[in-house]
């Protein structure tokens, strides 16, 4: 078991705390299955089903940088910002249907695979903002998703921005970006760098 970080700071994910990145090559057959409770963070190699299951984390929760492959976390609860960014990539669907972010959900520059079906389900999520966009830097690539990217009945107090963004639908899927039913408080915005 791995404690979090006191509330307040960072608690992260990558090179530093487990062998999920790599600069040189395709991800690890292992898989990542991450578990957050009050004040904890578990975290299980080899679980052929990572599930979530009503976590809760009163920190920020970053993954900058990581490899996985699909993430569950139905309900997620956090206090703080939830990054996937910077390098982030991700084979499988990324599931925070009913999550409550107080932050940012932050996709800037990452890269999720699930071609035959959804890259990210976010039904109900309530964020302060989403960002499924390219870093400013020079060398940033953007976002990019290969399965329907999917915020239904979604609520974003903030902004909504996917500029620089890559989206193919998945499979059977007539939208690569669906924000049916959704809510953003501030602007969205969507188009090429």
């Amino acid at each position: 078991m791995l404690k979090a970080c006191r509330p307040g700071r960072r608690a992260s994910v990558g090179t530093a705390l487990l062998p999920i990145k790599f600069s040189n090559g395709p991800p690890t057959p292992k898989t990542l299955a991450i578990k957050l409770l009050a004040n904890e963070a578990v975290f299980v190699f080899d679980n052929p089903k990572r599930n979530v299951s009503q976590p809760c984390l009163d920190t920020h929760l970053s993954m900058a940088g990581s490899w996985t492959q699909s993430i569950e976390a139905n309900g997620l609860v956090v206090s703080g910002s939830v990054t996937m960014n910077l390098g982030f990539h991700a084979e499988g669907e990324i599931d925070l249907v009913g999550a409550k972010i107080d932050g940012n959900l932050d996709f800037l520059d990452a890269t999720i695979l699930n071609s035959g079906d959804w890259a990210i389900v976010a039904d109900n999520i309530k964020a302060t903002n989403v960002l499924l966009s390219a870093h400013w830097s020079h060398n940033a690539k953007g976002f990019r998703a290969e399965g329907t990217v999917s915020f239904p009945g979604a609520t974003i107090s903030g902004d909504f921005g996917g500029y620089g963004s890559e989206f193919t639908a998945g499979h059977g899927h007539k939208a690569a970006l669906s924000l049916e039913r959704a809510t953003v408080g501030g602007s969205l915005t969507l188009g090429n760098k």
